[in-house]
């Protein structure tokens, strides 16, 4: 994917990963999810394995790479999705998608954190206003939203995950940085990912099943293909490209698809509060977008 151009890859990420919440909605209430998510995940390296076989002939990593695979397949793969499917036992879905939002502001602090890089004030203030956009987009979903322990929790789980994510992503970065290939690299930390979480989820006492459900594994196939497969791979060639601040964005956007489709078939209606929070994610990402004059 390195030959498309940067606004095309934050469509194909932002499309991937907005529709998404669509594809496992479909398949929720076939198999527990952590076993979906475990055959996305295994199903998707498996793909890129024979990708990188019939082009190199090797799937072999270098070994300075091995620990940054670790990092982002447990980070980015398994326990990043873990945490927030949990967390959405106790909280609105709204709500876990604007926690996740703040990844951009994470990504920022564990950027200049781990990779020593500073962060402009475009990035936080383009991250401000796209957060407070969402809240505004959600406002009605959060309606009587109340804090007591249960919602507690889920928030505490959400933004850990969300937290864990943002490791995730500046992990891919310092692989870009130190030379890794995208697809490989991308290769195994889903495949081990999966692996990981298909062995959590037996450790919490998980059964495992192959539904025999057209719908099922239909929703799966998407999920590999265009969620996992294209959504990620130009993610995380955005990371390489942009950095990890620049990237996130595309999670103040992806939630606004996930919208468009409740519209479309769920009957959501349009509203001001609706309309007017569009208007500030479009703002702040004219503010991270926007390269500094010269």
């Amino acid at each position: 994917m390195g030959h498309l151009p940067t606004w095309a890859l934050y469509l194909l990420t932002i499309f991937a990963w907005g529709t998404s919440w669509y594809g496992i909605a479909l398949h929720l209430e076939h198999a527990p999810l952590m076993q979906s998510i475990g055959y996305r995940f295994v199903l998707a390296g498996l793909i890129l394995f024979a990708f990188v076989w019939l082009r190199d002939k090797t799937i072999r990593v270098p070994r300075p790479l091995i620990k940054l695979i670790a990092l982002q397949l447990v980070c980015l793969f398994a326990l990043n999705y873990w945490l927030f499917y949990r967390a959405q036992l106790y909280i609105p879905s709204a709500f876990a998608a604007i926690a996740f939002s703040g990844v951009i502001i994470a990504n920022a602090i564990n950027n200049r954190l781990l990779r020593k890089q500073a962060t402009g004030w475009r990035v936080i203030t383009g991250g401000v206003f796209g957060i407070t956009g969402l809240a505004l987009v959600f406002s009605s979903q959060l309606a009587g939203f109340r804090l007591d322990d249960m919602v507690f929790m889920g928030l505490m789980l959400a933004l850990a995950g969300t937290w864990v994510a943002s490791i995730g992503n500046v992990g891919a970065a310092m692989m870009s940085d130190r030379g890794g290939k995208l697809v490989l690299t991308n290769a195994w930390g889903m495949f081990l990912g999966g692996t990981l979480t298909l062995l959590l989820h037996a450790a919490l006492g998980g059964t495992f099943s192959l539904p025999n459900d057209a719908v099922y594994w239909g929703a799966i196939i998407y999920l590999v293909l265009v969620s996992s497969i294209i959504g990620f791979g130009s993610y995380l060639t955005l990371i390489s490209r942009q950095g990890p601040a620049r990237a996130a964005y595309v999670s103040v956007l992806f939630p606004l698809v996930a919208l468009i489709f409740s519209v479309l078939f769920e009957g959501v209606a349009v509203t001001y509060e609706l309309i007017f929070g569009l208007g500030l994610v479009v703002l702040g990402n004219v503010f991270i977008l926007q390269r500094k004059a010269k």
